[in-house]
């Protein structure tokens, strides 16, 4: 298996700028992935926020195209955490 795999292209456009390091510790990856979820929390309450407003149709399309990577990127690096923990306890 490579030391480094590429983030799928759910979150980004090409295969080859974003990668991941399958070296990186467990609590790194989940870490990553953690403040990926806190910043589409913020996103998500600032909607919240502003129920009263009717965002603009633009706004709304430029907001979802803005989580769907970080939301991509955090269960990415979840299912990477979970792997890795396992293979730990396997070899422990």
């Amino acid at each position: 298996m490579p030391d480094m795999i590429p983030l799928t292209t759910l979150s980004q456009p090409h295969e080859d700028v974003l990668y991941v390091n399958l070296q990186a510790p467990v609590e790194h990856l989940m870490g990553t992935a953690e403040r990926r979820l806190e910043s589409l929390s913020v996103l998500l309450r600032l909607l919240e926020d502003s129920a009263d407003e009717m965002p603009m149709p633009l706004g709304v399309a430029r907001l979802s195209a803005s989580l769907a990577p970080l939301l991509e990127e955090a269960r990415q690096l979840y299912e990477l955490a979970e792997r890795k923990a396992r293979q730990v306890q396997a070899g422990a």
